[in-house]
């Protein structure tokens, strides 16, 4: 899932092979598209979303459905509105039902003197996307609410990214998204966070980079606590983009490191209940 020449580009597993799905091209013969994040909610059902460029009007949000047979686009809010500043995009999605599904991002009207990113929240009912309200805690002289990543299970649901240079995290609670406090970095130094999972009430996982390093945040039903993680060795940069948990004792991060002389590297990090380690993976040369 992604773009190839900034098209759609979606590939199925069947349980034997990766092949390619035919996707839409919303942005037409004179715009692009791209996709940033799936989520299944069963077999014959699932959620891809990003943005599409439509010729002169801006960045407008997509959402892409499959229900067993192709994709096709559905209908969502581009609240940021029309003109060649304005910006919606979706990063993340997540589904728990088919009739219940979040999309996470980020809106810029484009518009002077603020031109302010703030959070994008929509959500799926069954029958149509509606954009609901986010908390947007830039504070006085910094205007840059982003989401990139939600997680929704029976035990929580939560959306991660960051706000003038600090972590963000909410959670859904009540049926209202609510900021909740995380550890944020030291003055002049720059966070955020890519993607969450969570397993259980009293188990979730967040992970991103603080200042160019690997930064992972750990949910214990209470508060969220920063637990270390390894840089590889020699890496002049290391951030991590993606995280998947199926226990408390079983996690997975994904990323990438950065060397000397434009090198880049795949990275991939394990939890085994006690910490986390770096795990060995191929790198096409």
């Amino acid at each position: 899932m992604g773009s190839q020449y900034f098209w759609p580009l979606v590939d199925q597993w069947d349980g034997h092979s990766w092949t390619q799905d035919y996707t839409p091209t919303p942005g037409g013969d004179g715009g692009a598209a791209g996709l940033t994040g799936v989520a299944a909610a069963s077999r014959k059902d699932a959620w891809a979303v990003g943005e599409y460029f439509p010729d002169f009007e801006g960045t407008k949000t997509l959402i892409l459905r499959w229900k067993g047979g192709e994709w096709v686009q559905v209908p969502s809010p581009s609240p940021a509105g029309n003109g060649s500043a304005a910006v919606s995009q979706l990063q993340g999605v997540a589904a728990l039902s088919p009739a219940d599904a979040w999309a996470v991002g980020e809106a810029n009207t484009g518009r002077s003197p603020a031109r302010r990113w703030t959070t994008l929240i929509e959500h799926w009912n069954g029958t149509r996307w509606t954009t609901v309200r986010s908390p947007d805690p830039s504070r006085a002289g910094c205007a840059n609410d982003r989401l990139l990543g939600v997680a929704a299970s029976r035990a929580g649901t939560w959306a991660v990214g960051s706000y003038c240079g600090a972590p963000l995290v909410l959670q859904l609670k009540g049926g209202y998204w609510r900021q909740v406090p995380s550890p944020g970095p030291p003055t002049g130094i720059s966070a955020q966070l890519a993607s969450v999972a969570v397993t259980s009430k009293t188990n979730a996982w967040a992970v991103g980079d603080v200042a160019g390093r690997v930064l992972v945040l750990h949910w214990n039903g209470t508060k969220w606590a920063r637990v270390p993680a390894p840089s590889p060795a020699g890496a002049i940069s290391a951030v991590l983009a993606g995280v998947s948990a199926v226990s408390p004792s079983i996690a997975w991060a994904v990323g990438q490191a950065d060397y000397p002389r434009n090198v880049r590297k795949l990275l991939i990090e394990r939890w085994n209940g006690t910490r986390w380690n770096l795990v060995p993976v191929p790198n096409p040369p």
